[in-house]
C-alpha cells in the first residue's frame, strides 16, 4: 500500500526551499472573487517546509509542517496564519521523517485537546462531503496526498461504526 519505511535522505537538498518565506507567496483560488494570498509566519533561519496544507475555506487558509535543524538533530513545528498552538507528538527527531513518523505526526497533533486532522476530517464528513476541505502535498513525501485521502476513509468508516 503505502512504503511507511520511506526516508528522505535529507530535507536540505534543494526542495521545500521556495515554501514558506515571508509575505505572500503561493496564491490559490479560494474564493469566488478571486485568489487568496498566503501568510504564513516568516521562516527561522535553515528551516524549510515538508508539508503544506490548505484548506478550501472562504479565505484560503493554510497551514506548514516545518523542520530545522538543531542541536539533537532535527525540531518540527506547525504554523498557520493565525499563530495558532499545535501540540506535536514529538517535536524532534534524529534523522528526516520515515513517512509512519511522518503520517503518525499528522494524526496524533493536537489543537485545543482534539486531534487536528480527525476533526478537519469530520467537518467534511459532517457536512456530506467527500475529502474537499483539507489537502496536503509535500516535496520530500510522494505519497501524502495519496495518504490523505486513504486516511479520510478510514476516519470516515471509524465514524459509521460508532
Amino acid at each position: 500500500m503505502f512504503d511507511w519505511e520511506f526516508q528522505p535522505e535529507t530535507y536540505w537538498d534543494g526542495r521545500g526551499l521556495e515554501q514558506g518565506d515571508s509575505g505572500v507567496q503561493r496564491s490559490q483560488p479560494a474564493i469566488f472573487e478571486g485568489l487568496v494570498g498566503e501568510y504564513l509566519p516568516e521562516k527561522k533561519e535553515g528551516e524549510i517546509e515538508i508539508v503544506f496544507v490548505e484548506k478550501r475555506s472562504t479565505t484560503g487558509d493554510v497551514m506548514s509542517l516545518r523542520a530545522m535543524p538543531d542541536k539533537n538533530g532535527l525540531r518540527y513545528r506547525l504554523v498557520d496564519e493565525y499563530e495558532e498552538v499545535y501540540e506535536l507528538p514529538f517535536e524532534t527527531s534524529a534523522k528526516p521523517l520515515t513517512f509512519l513518523e511522518l503520517t503518525s505526526m499528522l494524526n496524533e497533533t493536537k489543537h485545543y485537546d482534539e486531534n487536528w486532522l480527525e476533526v478537519e476530517y469530520r467537518d467534511d464528513i459532517d457536512a456530506g462531503r467527500d475529502l474537499e476541505w483539507i489537502s496536503m502535498k509535500s516535496d520530500f513525501y510522494p505519497e501524502l496526498t495519496e495518504w490523505n485521502e486513504w486516511n479520510f476513509e478510514q476516519v470516515r468508516k471509524a465514524l459509521e461504526k460508532r
